[in-house]
């Protein structure tokens, strides 16, 4: 019953056969599993539900309970138990929705100026532009045909002057 090193180390072709076959089939369990998760997650929601109520299910058919009215009966209280919890989490939830939908306008106010606020300050910087044109045109070694720029661009200052 010896391990020697010398006989594992050969792959034959049967061993190569094999571990390429497990590791398409483990490719294949994770490919299936990524594409079918929703159906292994319900699948397994229902084995930890049928896992934990055996047991009650069990508790009630000793006591003279069938065990389709045990099942009934226990779905029923879970039922019941979920409906509870939903209705004393309800208005705690539609509470905090009100607050954040009375928050939001305020939220947004911060981020972003009016847009008034905008336009003012775009035809404030169209006139800067405009009066410091001439200057920078006289600073600036061009050609005459290029400064009736300016009186092209009055109809635009007007526009955000409005």
């Amino acid at each position: 019953m010896g391990f020697s090193p010398s006989s594992s180390s050969q792959w034959t072709f049967r061993r190569v056969m094999w571990a390429t076959l497990v590791l398409v089939s483990v490719a294949c369990i994770f490919w299936l599993l990524y594409w079918f998760h929703q159906v292994v997650f319900v699948l397994s929601i229902a084995i930890m539900l049928g896992t934990v109520i055996r047991p009650v299910v069990t508790v009630l058919h000793r006591r003279g309970l069938s065990q389709l009215a045990g099942v009934i009966l226990v779905y029923l209280l879970l039922l019941a138990l979920s409906i509870g919890f939903g209705l004393l989490l309800f208005p705690l939830i539609a509470e905090q929705g009100r607050t954040i939908t009375a928050a939001v306008p305020g939220i947004h106010a911060m981020d972003a100026p009016p847009l008034p606020v905008i336009n003012s300050s775009m035809a404030r910087l169209t006139q800067l532009i405009v009066e410091a044109e001439p200057t920078l045109y006289a600073a600036l070694p061009v050609e005459p045909s290029a400064r009736s720029l300016h009186s092209a661009r009055e109809p635009a200052l007007e526009k955000y002057n409005a």
